[in-house]
């Protein structure tokens, strides 16, 4: 059905809209979210949609800080708390917040990284070795002096009331999700 397609998997809040836009401008139609374009897609929600990893060309797993996103995450309005949780084992209206944030940091990337065939950390797209690499996965030939260059906040909820800055200190009250946080962190190479 999508041999031929990439699909760019992360949790919500990771990238996506930038990735998405980074794919457009090296001309592939690579659509964000919603629909699938002639090329694939780059989004958090078509992880439910993969049944058989084979139906598509590629599949990748785009990473951001888990602070950043997390921090970024609790301003996801309750329609996507509720497609979340039909996916992973969450209340879409649990309490706290961040206890659901870091949750579903850590069990939406444990679902993606059973169905992907390569990571890599959004932030460092921009290097020469890690770009090449995506290159090659989209199967693109282009090089690093000729990338495109999109602005780093592209597609920000920095602006949102309820966008909090995030610290290890923050995350050090929940213990088990806590611990299992750090643990993911320290494998996606984060600090």
């Amino acid at each position: 059905m999508y041999k031929r397609k990439r699909i760019i998997l992360a949790v919500p809040r990771s990238g996506t809209a930038y990735t998405a836009k980074v794919c457009q401008l090296i001309g592939l139609d690579i659509l964000h979210e919603t629909k699938i374009g002639k090329d694939g897609v780059v989004s958090w929600k078509h992880i439910g949609e993969i049944h058989d990893v084979n139906d598509y060309g590629v599949i990748l797993h785009q990473t951001r800080h888990p602070l950043k996103v997390i921090s970024s995450m609790q301003t996801i309005m309750i329609s996507s708390w509720k497609y979340i949780s039909n996916y992973i084992d969450i209340e879409y209206n649990q309490k706290p917040l961040l206890l659901r944030c870091i949750q579903t940091y850590v069990l939406w990337n444990e679902m993606i990284a059973r169905k992907a065939q390569w990571q890599y950390q959004v932030e460092r797209l921009d290097e020469r070795e890690i770009w090449k690499e995506w290159c090659s996965y989209m199967k693109k030939r282009i090089s690093y002096d000729n990338r495109p260059i999109v602005i780093k906040n592209y597609h920000s909820r920095k602006y949102k009331l309820s966008y909090i800055n995030i610290t290890w200190k923050d995350i050090d009250k929940f213990d088990y999700w806590g611990e299992q946080l750090k643990i993911m962190s320290k494998k996606y190479g984060y600090k």
